[in-house]
């Protein structure tokens, strides 16, 4: 059976009382994370990646503590509200509510502090992926080498490390760090890209993490770095800008990957 019309005709099950449009990003937040563990994004059961509910503006989706991001699916989500209190549980393959004792706190210090700021933000991403790593703990941080960094050229923020992300007081500094840009390096922690979809976040951090991989292979050679001139740069830039966001044609491609693999991301 082809992907495609897996999609189409994939049932509803535990995801039977909720609304179309909040199904489908469920869907597509259960497969954000699956191709996060695919290509390196995951550590283990930590990091984080939400959603904004439609219609909710104040809840949001969040992986369930203690899953594996490879074991995230659309039913086994949490609902937050803005206070941390689970609204909605996530359940098991059989519809059972799962455990939600531990709950992602840390999460949602960093989450909730840019979905209340943001309102053009409806996905939050963050990982701890090698080569972003690596450049959060250089001293000039990012530098973009090549086209495809290009596109977050001027167009990066950073956020000093304050030590593991539990003090509410936080938010307010994560949020004005970040300010209006789409990607955030957290220092000595890891990065951050945001979306108004969950696949223009995952993009941004796939790009991202490449544009990391180029400039620490072009550091590691030693020789002096070839830059064009900053307008030819900031032109890049703006090319992209101006371009389809990303995932308008990459996302479909993505989850016909996933499905070839394995559709249970999608109930």
């Amino acid at each position: 059976m082809k992907s495609q019309t897996i999609s189409n005709i994939a049932p509803r099950g535990r995801l039977q009382s909720i609304s179309e449009e909040e199904r489908q990003i469920r869907i597509d937040l259960a497969a954000c994370h699956r191709l996060a563990d695919l290509n390196g994004f995951s550590e283990i059961v930590w990091n984080h990646i939400t959603a904004r509910v439609p219609g909710h503006s104040n809840h949001f989706l969040i992986n369930l503590f203690g899953l594996r991001f490879d074991e995230v699916t659309a039913s086994n989500l949490v609902t937050l509200n803005e206070s941390a209190e689970i609204v909605v549980p996530p359940r098991a393959s059989d519809g059972s509510i799962l455990d939600t004792e531990n709950s992602n706190f840390t999460g949602f210090v960093i989450h909730s502090a840019i979905y209340d700021h943001r309102e053009d933000v409806n996905c939050v991403m963050h990982s701890h992926s090698r080569a972003g790593l690596a450049v959060c703990a250089l001293k000039e941080g990012f530098v973009p080498v090549c086209q495809t960094a290009f596109q977050f050229y001027n167009r990066v923020s950073y956020h000093e490390y304050e030590g593991l992300s539990l003090d509410l007081d936080e938010r307010e500094r994560l949020a004005e760090n970040l300010g209006d840009n789409p990607v955030m390096f957290l220092r000595n922690h890891g990065l951050m890209t945001v979306g108004s979809s969950v696949a223009q976040a995952y993009l941004r951090m796939h790009y991202l993490e490449i544009s990391c991989q180029a400039q620490l292979d072009a550091f590691s050679t030693g020789r002096e770095i070839h830059l064009p001139s900053p307008e030819v740069r900031a032109r890049a830039a703006e090319q992209y800008q101006q371009s389809a966001p990303p995932g308008t044609y990459e996302w479909p491609a993505l989850l016909r990957k996933l499905d070839e693999i394995d559709t249970s991301y999608r109930f």
